[in-house]
Order: structure tokens, then sequence, then C-alpha cells
């Protein structure tokens, strides 16, 4: 198992700017699979995040061959308003399955 970090987008950023990105994570993504010599077909990669740009990194990835998947989640959440009105929020998640793109 490779660990890619998530990477920090920023919420300014236009499409051109996160297709790039995303065109960056598969060029790595695909060279970790070449250096490897794994045929796509043979490699899962689990992706979610920032929607825009997993869309982008997904549909490149299931264009190329690769297994792709986002992990699945029960959560279990709770509010607290508190005196001056804020609200605080606490979420608890645990993992229940991956599901395919």
């Amino acid at each position: 198992m490779i660990d890619l970090m998530f990477p920090k987008i920023d919420p300014c950023a236009g499409r051109d700017e996160i297709i790039e990105l995303a065109q960056e994570y598969y060029s790595q993504i695909s060279k970790i699979t070449q250096l490897q010599d794994i045929p796509t077909s043979e490699v899962t990669v689990m992706v979610s995040g920032e929607f825009t740009f997993t869309y982008h990194l997904v549909k490149r990835l299931l264009e190329s061959g690769y297994r792709v998947v986002s992990a699945c989640t029960r959560r279990d959440a709770s509010e607290k308003i508190m005196p001056d009105g804020s609200v605080i929020k606490t979420a608890k998640f645990g993992f229940v399955q991956f599901r395919e793109y």
C-alpha cells in the first residue's frame, strides 16, 4: 500500500487549476504503477475529498483502467448550541466499506 497525501486545495482555485492538480496526481499514481510493473487493472486506488478534484482524478483513473473506490463511513453527529448562538458540532466516523466508483 502506498499513501499519497490529499492535496490542500485552495477554495479560490479555478477549474483549470483543479484539472492540472488532478493530472499531477494521476501522473504520480501512474509512475508508481509503472515502476512496480503492475498492470493498471490490478491496482485499486482509494480517492475521496474535495469534490471537483475527486471528480477529475477519478475520471482520469477510470479511463486508464484503474479500479477506484471511496471509503464509506457511518457518521454519528451531535450539536450543542452555545449561549452566544454559535453551534459546536461533533462527529464520529466509523468505517463500513469501500464502494467502487
